[in-house]
């Protein structure tokens, strides 16, 4: 019989050694450990992305408020229902809610700092041409709430008189 030569085929020699299962578990778990490491910084990076770019979108839908109240004639105390009935306020824009929440009105023209007065105020003392307007805008699916400060001044001419070059106020 060959006996002989079967265990010269059985024997190993050092570094001929083959994997064994605790090495071969090992190594999948840390390829899970891996794998799920990058999906998780995968799935920050798109939501990330997402809000970015709910937010630069309510940068543009707040550009699109200044410009309406840019063109909306001034006036005197207005209250946060005016505005809302003058502009169309809540409305909502490509899933964005758009809602007009508090107006403040400048306390003097004189004073070296802007204090604001409510609009109880306004009326007593008379308007003094600043108006100070919150708008919030909420993103879509409840994804936060921005609170934006607008600023209306009066352009209306108060005097006709004629200063430089025959121009009137």
């Amino acid at each position: 019989m060959h006996w002989g030569r079967l265990s010269r085929v059985e024997s190993r020699r050092p570094g001929q050694d083959g994997f064994v299962l605790i090495e071969v578990i090992v190594a999948l778990m840390f390829l899970i450990v891996v794998m799920t490491a990058l999906s998780a910084a995968v799935m920050a990076v798109l939501v990330s992305a997402s809000t970015h770019r709910d937010v630069v979108r309510s940068g543009v839908e707040s550009m699109h408020i200044a410009e309406d109240l840019e063109r909306l004639q001034y006036g005197d105390c207005r209250t946060v229902a005016d505005f809302k009935t003058a502009m169309g306020f809540p409305r909502t824009v490509s899933g964005f809610v758009l809602d007009i929440t508090n107006v403040d009105y400048l306390k003097s023209r004189t004073s070296s700092t802007a204090e604001w007065v409510n609009r109880t105020a306004c009326q007593a003392a008379g308007d003094q041409g600043l108006q100070r307007i919150a708008v919030s805008v909420t993103r879509p699916a409840g994804h936060g709430t921005e609170s934006l400060p607008f600023v209306v001044r009066d352009r209306r001419c108060r005097n006709t008189t004629t200063t430089i070059s025959e121009q009137a106020c």
